[in-house]
């Protein structure tokens, strides 16, 4: 079965101090220059501007919202790339005094970091389970994915996206896999 590819259904941009749209190709069009949100349902292009205002308590708890929620995106992603049981407070700590300092990081432009050799591991096991490769040709197809994974960022997510491979990935890292059927279930007590 494949997955239906994912439609974006609104679009968000930054608002400069105006309430006008900031150019997206602009150098400007940071979130250190924003001074708000546009939401945009794409369906029937309506939308609502979020600004930032004189209200302290609305101010307080968005700023508090955001930053619960930016704290658990890093963990998150120290955990996905260093097991559950890593500490996660130096990279949380260093994300906001970055922003204390007047600095914002764009992550979502950034690939996630896997750990390649265990991602490449993980697909070989997958093609060899699936009869695609034998065990001989393991070590040159190991090699050229990590090659490729070299020449192109975007290339680990599309390895981690077949199916199969991101689960045996988390298992090599020791990651807890979620079980998502009943065969999987029977799987794990077999």
């Amino acid at each position: 079965m494949s997955k239906k590819p994912k439609v974006a259904k609104s679009k968000i941009e930054l608002l400069d101090k105006d309430g006008a749209p900031m150019d997206s190709e602009s150098e400007d069009a940071l979130w250190e220059n924003a001074y708000g949100v546009r939401v945009t349902q794409l369906s029937n292009g309506k939308f609502v501007d979020l600004l930032h205002g004189d209200n302290e308590a609305a101010n307080r708890m968005l700023a508090n919202f955001g930053r619960k929620t930016l704290a658990g995106h890093v963990a998150s992603q120290v955990r996905q790339k260093s097991g559950d049981d890593a500490d996660a407070t130096p990279a949380i700590a260093e994300r906001f005094e970055l922003i204390d300092n007047g600095k914002w990081v764009d992550r979502t432009r950034e690939a996630f970091a896997y750990d390649q050799p265990q991602l490449a591991t993980a697909a070989c096991d997958v093609m060899v389970a699936a009869g695609q490769i034998d065990e001989s040709q393991r070590a040159t197809v190991h090699a050229n994915l990590l090659q490729k994974m070299a020449e192109n960022e975007k290339f680990p997510a599309q390895v981690a996206a077949v199916e199969g491979v991101r689960d045996r990935y988390n298992e090599l890292i020791g990651k807890v896999v979620k079980v998502k059927t009943a065969a999987d279930l029977l799987a794990m007590v077999k």
